[in-house]
């Protein structure tokens, strides 16, 4: 999983980044599944003469392409508003992908499905 962490406007402290990464922990369990690359770029801005932290979140896979962003005065109650709403849309996003599936997918989709059988396949046959 790669990360892309910028800071803006504040100095990145241990304690900051402390929080952050045991907030985007959730995710990258969420993700653990999905193929590479992952993606999560994070995004925080404060703005001195507003006293407003700006937190963007961005995540990125093959299957997933998730956005969101929260403003206001406590950090730590951006960071976990923003992770949570990344959360639902990722769940809601995987609800949608698992129906559709349920619902019978077009063409490529169950060629590559058995594209995905055959190299598990082989694998196992050459670790055997």
């Amino acid at each position: 999983m790669q990360h892309r962490i910028f800071f803006g406007g504040c100095e990145r402290t241990k304690v900051f980044d402390d929080h952050l990464h045991e907030q985007l922990k959730k995710i990258e369990r969420f993700l653990e599944s999905e193929p590479s690359p992952r993606i999560i770029e994070v995004n925080v801005h404060f703005h001195a003469n507003r006293s407003l932290y700006e937190v963007r979140i961005r995540v990125k896979t093959r299957n997933y392409d998730c956005f969101a962003e929260h403003d206001g005065t406590d950090y730590y109650a951006q960071i976990n508003e923003v992770v949570d709403r990344i959360y639902t849309q990722l769940r809601n996003q995987n609800q949608k992908i698992n129906q559709q599936h349920k619902r019978g997918c077009d063409k490529e989709c169950r060629s590559h499905a058995a594209e995905e059988a055959l190299l598990y396949d082989i694998i196992e046959d050459g670790e055997e």
